[in-house]
């Protein structure tokens, strides 16, 4: 039995997430754009063990849209995710959940910016 009653609407094809209504992936951006988001995610959040089930990564994706500035779709922070080593805890989720640690680097940012989901 599923943590969440997820909606089943995501696939992995050919190593990148494909969404319902969101087949954006991280080479859709500009290079620099591509290579900032994949630093940004490497330096910061950092893998444990276990599932986090407090986090999607629709609130990752905010959160990381509002640090960095740059626009990116739950879709691909999906891909970013995969190219960094991170795999969902449910690929068919429509919002995926990964096993991410709550020391991560990103929650502190967040939590010294004041950002809110």
């Amino acid at each position: 039995m599923n943590k969440w009653p997820y909606i089943f609407d995501c696939v992995i094809i050919d190593g990148h997430p494909q969404t319902k209504d969101d087949t954006n992936v991280l080479a859709d951006l500009a290079e620099p754009d591509q290579m900032l988001i994949l630093d940004f995610i490497k330096a910061n959040i950092k893998s444990r063990k276990e599932p986090n089930w407090s986090h999607t990564s629709y609130g990752i994706k905010q959160l990381i849209t509002r640090i960095t500035g740059i626009y990116i779709t739950d879709n691909q922070m999906k891909d970013a995710m995969l190219m960094c080593g991170f795999k969902p805890v449910e690929e068919h989720w429509f919002r995926w959940v990964f096993r991410i640690s709550e020391r991560s680097p990103l929650w502190k940012i967040a939590y010294e910016r004041r950002i809110k989901l």
